[in-house]
């Protein structure tokens, strides 16, 4: 019941990014937003967001220790996180779906802008 409440709210409430997808993902929040970052207008913003998209924040610097697929621990973490992963999932789905979506509303924001010229 949980996953299916989690999955109306994002579906419903959230413009979706997916972290693999970086460039995209903040192309559809430009779009979506009306938002103008360019080098030729924000330079100083535009370096920054250039700075985030390469190497990112909230990085974890420690090795990582190697989970090899098919042992115990591995089925141990895929039980535990089967309705995250399933969440995720779902989430890359919606992904997908709003890419059509987002083209269209930036066309139609294009639009308006350019009949009231602002």
């Amino acid at each position: 019941e949980d996953l299916i409440k989690a999955k109306a709210v994002l579906r419903e409430k959230f413009l979706i990014g997916i972290l693999d997808y970086k460039e995209e993902s903040w192309s559809r929040i430009q779009a979506y937003y009306g938002l103008e970052v360019s080098s030729r207008t924000t330079p100083h913003r535009w370096e920054c967001i250039q700075r985030q998209l390469k190497t990112g924040s909230n990085i974890n610097h420690f090795s990582k220790s190697k989970i090899t697929p098919g042992s115990e621990t591995h089925s141990l973490l895929l039980w535990q996180n089967k309705f995250d992963m399933q969440l995720y999932s779902f989430g890359k789905e919606i992904f997908n779906n709003q890419g059509n979506h987002i083209k269209n509303v930036a066309a139609i924001q294009a639009k308006v802008k350019a009949s009231t010229g602002s």
